[in-house]
């Protein structure tokens, strides 16, 4: 099985590339990314720009992707400007799945986020929920969309107060607050995108799973 791994160098596309490096139904990995990743008998790495341009030109380089996990993602402050976000969140996610969509890959997976709504005003969750109602209108066979709460686990390369402050309530509060907004390990999201990827899971051509969801799978 060939697995494409988009955003492999943050957290969840980084774990998710650990469990798959591991799996024996596994024969290739394609990893485009703009940092090097460790070398790995399983793992193509090209440069995610060289590769995003090849394939506009030549989609059919995709032909053999069986499944997708995707994990692109930004921040305002990361891309520098609302635009640059949405360019990345939005615009880059939905070409790159519009291109599998046009070569027939048959897997989707895409890690979204808590609260995703069409109608909110903040741009983060409007931007989430639209890719999602995007990828649905692209119609693939099997549509995987999980909504993690916050994340924890291992620390980003960048600093992010908020989210540094978020995690350490959350440390505290977990125990009382419902399931579906507690904070969840990168590690529990990567497995159920991979699993979802790799399995015979669900029978259903579309699935939205929450974070609560994502917390008690086995």
């Amino acid at each position: 099985m060939n697995i494409l791994i988009l955003g492999a160098t943050g957290l969840v596309g980084n774990d998710c590339l650990t469990i798959l490096q591991n799996q024996s139904n596994i024969d290739l990995i394609i990893c485009p990314t703009r940092r090097k990743l460790q070398p790995h008998l399983k793992l193509i790495n090209p440069d995610f720009n060289t590769w995003l341009n090849d394939i506009k030109i030549n989609p059919h380089i995709l032909e053999n992707i069986d499944a997708v996990i995707c994990c692109l993602g930004s921040t305002i402050k990361l891309a520098r400007s609302k635009e640059n976000f949405k360019q990345i969140d939005h615009g880059l996610v939905i070409k790159i799945a519009s291109i599998c969509k046009q070569v027939n890959v048959k897997s989707f997976a895409y890690n979204s986020s808590i609260g995703a709504n069409i109608h909110s005003k903040q741009l983060y969750i409007y931007t989430k929920a639209l890719v999602e109602k995007e990828l649905t209108d692209l119609n693939f066979e099997k549509l995987t969309i999980v909504r993690p709460s916050l994340l924890s686990g291992q620390s980003r390369p960048e600093f992010r107060l908020g989210e540094w402050i978020s995690i350490q309530l959350t440390k505290v509060l977990n125990p009382i607050i419902p399931k579906k907004y507690r904070s969840i390990k990168t590690q529990q999201v990567a497995k159920v995108l991979c699993a979802y990827s790799t399995q015979a899971i669900n029978n259903t051509n579309q699935i939205i799973l929450e974070s609560d969801q994502l917390q008690d799978f086995i």
